[in-house]
């Protein structure tokens, strides 16, 4: 696998939008499966744990002394139901990550001119291989977790591993080599990672602003930009060989 340093430039933002324009009715069914499971799942928690009951209990503080229910609050999310609830989370999204090699796939397919369906969404829940993205999911979930009590370095090891997610599933690379191969193609091309990073993270929760609804069209944009990413940065061997 090689590595081509590029530049950040307006046709690989085109690119991505066309292949979010392509794939609109994809986009929806994968934001209503991902945070429609994500709130089921975490609501469970939530009540299993007592949390639900804990939040209702702040509702006569809302319209009442603010510090009051900033006090209350803050005494929740430090009890250790609150903190095993969060681990949940943790769980939870790992067990959702899969769904984003969906969209991989689909874009693929369309490079191909391959016809695309509906199931095509669930190709990461496939077979054996399920089992290494749960595993790289819940790693990378727990890294994260850990890492956002130092602040700078939840962003770093984002930005870090900005393709593992195609070079896993695209590259057919295990674990450690796809987060070493991203961690070279960052250093590679900083300026065009942090372009990726920053327009990646604006466009996908520009939605909110459209009523939060707008966040079902735009949330996974981002798989779009890291495909742009993955085809252009990143080439096969043999690939080189036949050009060679």
């Amino acid at each position: 696998m090689q590595i081509r340093k590029l530049s950040f430039t307006p046709s690989l933002l085109q690119e991505a939008l066309e292949y979010w324009r392509k794939t609109i009715v994809f986009q929806v069914v994968f934001s209503l499966f991902y945070f429609g499971l994500f709130f089921i799942l975490m609501m469970f928690v939530f009540n299993y744990y007592g949390i639900t009951e804990q939040i209702n209990e702040l509702k006569p503080y809302i319209n009442g002394d603010i510090s009051e229910l900033e006090s209350r609050y803050i005494e929740i999310i430090q009890t250790q139901n609150f903190r095993s609830a969060s681990l949940w989370m943790v769980v939870v999204t790992s067990l959702l990550w899969p769904l984003n090699l969906g969209l991989l796939k689909i874009y693929e397919k369309i490079d191909r001119n391959e016809s695309i369906f509906l199931q095509d969404l669930f190709v990461g829940y496939e077979g054996k291989d399920f089992f290494k993205f749960l595993g790289f999911a819940f790693l990378w979930n727990a890294i994260y977790f850990l890492s956002k009590s130092l602040i700078f370095l939840a962003p770093v090891w984002v930005f870090l591993t900005l393709f593992s997610g195609p070079l896993l599933f695209l590259g057919k690379q295990n674990l450690g080599n796809a987060v070493r191969l991203s961690v070279q193609a960052v250093g590679t091309n900083i300026g065009l990672s942090l372009g990726f990073l920053f327009i990646g993270f604006l466009m996908s929760y520009s939605g909110i602003l459209l009523c939060f609804v707008g966040i079902l069209f735009t949330f996974s944009f981002w798989n779009a930009l890291l495909y742009v990413g993955y085809k252009n940065i990143f080439v096969e061997d043999k690939d080189l060989n036949l050009k060679n």
